[in-house]
């Protein structure tokens, strides 16, 4: 008999992962030689410096980060002539491969908690110490079985349920993560930016993101040396991102306390990760006669933010900065990732466990709210929480495929309805919002400042309109089906 799950299978890795890169390329060719502006133009005419050795002056005095997406620059323009295409092929390129690393962090994922909570339920929900064990994002059917017709006492339904969850379902949240991110606006935005954050650096740390997740259970030597080479990498990158993803992991290990034992190899892998990138960098800037201590300081110093005396400044600052982070990433998605962050701190204090999924919160996390404080929006784009997208779009994919999956038919085709009903809202009566708040409202700023104000109101109602419409889907769906 065909394995229909097979064909599946097939058919997300080679026609929807495909295509959710054809969508991206879609959408970012039409772009992909306009003028370089602002701050892309440091970077667009180091390449100059560096073909002909020259590393004085201002390039070794903005030397704010290891050299990496300058050579990358440097050879793009030597194989395909300086010009804007070939500037930001570069971070189409990488961006590409982020897609495909979103594609199989989140078939990982996916397969990785199901797995945990199949054990879980099997064994009662119990560890050896009789405590709970784990804290499930997945529920279990409201007749206390697990599902398909398996009892909660039968012994074979880890294995059978290692089976079902290894078929569909895992590429299924592969590819819808892949398309929410490579149709996402911001993503498309950044990913035509000549900088390093949203292109090499969001795929290096999405790369360690997923080879963590490949390997935690079997951290051994080959895999220790396997993950230090990587986070060096990501280093080479940038610095001020790269720590942050150790903390994460670190985080992780000390919430749960059958992996505190190895909460050394972690400190191993970054103090040995560090020092690798550290020697390398030295042999770099000593050969090439760069300071080796400029991007150091720049690290120590990026953490001392830009705050002002004035804290009713800050405030208003920082609202202003979220607003605008909003209105890129989606209010849809930030709403979304808000309640799910509640509902999983209220999960780790009722059973005191973090899962692997909640590893990638932790994180985006730290992005939002790290450079909501110090980074800012440059140019009122929010290019240091890009690597943060992927991430996002793997938590919302994983766990939307969960939700729906023990959904009835009815209910799929409830909510089937519910989305084309949300389109359509969000086409008559919401509108682009983004593209008003960032080019509109700045062209009456100019012609007709008193009008500013009631347009900035209308975008703002409209906004509220859209996030409430969300609450209500959310609240409907979990009181009348299985979400």
């Amino acid at each position: 008999m065909k394995d229909k799950g097979f064909d599946l299978r097939l058919a997300s890795f080679f026609f929807l992962l495909p295509l959710s890169i054809c969508i991206y390329l879609f959408f970012i060719i039409p772009s992909i030689a306009d003028p370089i502006t602002q701050d892309e133009l440091w970077w667009y005419s180091k390449p100059v410096f560096i073909e002909k050795g020259d590393f004085s002056g201002e390039f070794a005095k903005y030397l704010w980060s290891p050299p990496l997406y300058g050579y990358l620059l440097t050879l793009s323009f030597w194989l395909f002539d300086t010009n804007e295409v070939s500037a930001r092929l570069i971070g189409v390129l990488f961006n590409i491969s982020t897609i495909v690393i979103t594609f199989l962090l989140a078939k990982e994922i996916f397969l990785v908690t199901n797995t945990t909570r199949v054990a879980s339920e099997a064994s009662g929900g119990k560890d050896k110490d009789g405590n709970q064990k784990g804290s499930s994002i997945f529920k279990v059917q409201a007749d206390g079985n697990l599902r398909e017709g398996f009892d909660s006492d039968d012994t074979s339904a880890p294995e059978a349920y290692r089976q079902e969850f290894s078929g569909v379902r895992p590429y299924l949240a592969a590819a819808l993560a892949v398309f929410i991110y490579a149709c996402n606006p911001m993503v498309i935005q950044g990913s035509l930016i000549v900088d390093i954050d949203n292109t090499i650096l969001t795929t290096f740390m999405m790369l360690t993101l997923y080879c963590f997740v490949r390997v935690r259970d079997c951290l051994n030597t080959k895999n220790i040396v396997l993950l230090c080479l990587i986070y060096s990498l990501a280093l080479w990158s940038k610095l001020t991102l790269p720590p942050l993803i150790i903390f994460s992991i670190l985080l992780f290990f000390l919430f749960n306390k059958d992996l505190k034992p190895n909460l050394y190899k972690i400190i191993i892998i970054f103090f040995a990760g560090s020092t690798i990138f550290l020697c390398s960098w030295w042999v770099v800037s000593y050969l090439e006669g760069l300071p080796f201590l400029h991007p150091l300081v720049y690290f120590l110093k990026s953490f001392t933010g830009q705050m002002h005396e004035s804290m009713k400044y800050n405030k208003i600052l920082f609202v202003r900065r979220i607003f605008r982070l909003g209105l890129w990433i989606s209010p849809i998605i930030i709403v979304f990732i808000f309640l799910l962050c509640i509902e999983r701190i209220k999960a780790f204090l009722k059973n005191r466990r973090l899962e692997i999924f909640d590893l990638l919160l932790i994180y985006s996390n730290f992005i939002f709210i790290g450079y909501i404080v110090v980074g800012g929006l440059l140019f009122g784009f929010p290019k240091y929480h890009y690597p943060m997208m992927p991430v996002l779009s793997v938590v919302i994919s994983v766990y939307i495929i969960n939700s729906i999956s023990s959904f009835s038919k009815k209910n799929f085709y409830l909510l089937i309805v519910i989305v084309l009903i949300g389109i359509i809202y969000n086409i008559v009566f919401v509108g682009d919002i983004l593209y008003e708040f960032s080019f509109v409202l700045r062209k009456i700023v100019v012609e007709n400042p008193l009008e500013s104000s009631k347009v900035l109101q209308g975008i703002v109602y409209r906004l509220l309109y859209l996030v409430l419409f969300f609450i209500v889907v959310l609240f409907f769906l979990k009181k009348y089906t299985d979400w």
